[in-house]
């Protein structure tokens, strides 16, 4: 099992992960973590055959002082991009005919 502190960057503020956290049922964790990670997750359906520069997550804005955000693809690889420029990127992902 994967810890809850592993959805939080270590760099932003921290959130106290609540005591009773690995007593809860799995989908009780997930709403948790969706709502209280630095983390938005977009490999939802994707297998080990996905394209190599696809986006698996990245970071909320609010992290890193709204300078930028890092993203982790389906290849392992971690980049930081200006704001701007990772809204495109999760954009034309997310929105391919846009």
């Amino acid at each position: 099992q994967i810890s809850p502190q592993a959805f939080f960057c270590p760099s932003a503020a921290s959130v106290p992960i609540p005591a009773d956290f690995s007593k809860m049922d799995p989908l009780a964790q997930a709403a948790w973590l969706d709502q209280h990670s630095d983390y938005s997750y977009l490999g939802k359906g994707l297998t080990s055959s996905a394209p190599p520069d696809m986006i698996l997550l990245y970071e909320k804005d609010s992290n890193h002082r709204r300078d930028g955000m890092n993203m982790l693809f389906a290849d392992g690889h971690v980049e930081f991009d200006q704001l701007s420029v990772a809204h495109q990127r999760i954009e034309r992902q997310t929105h391919p005919l846009k």
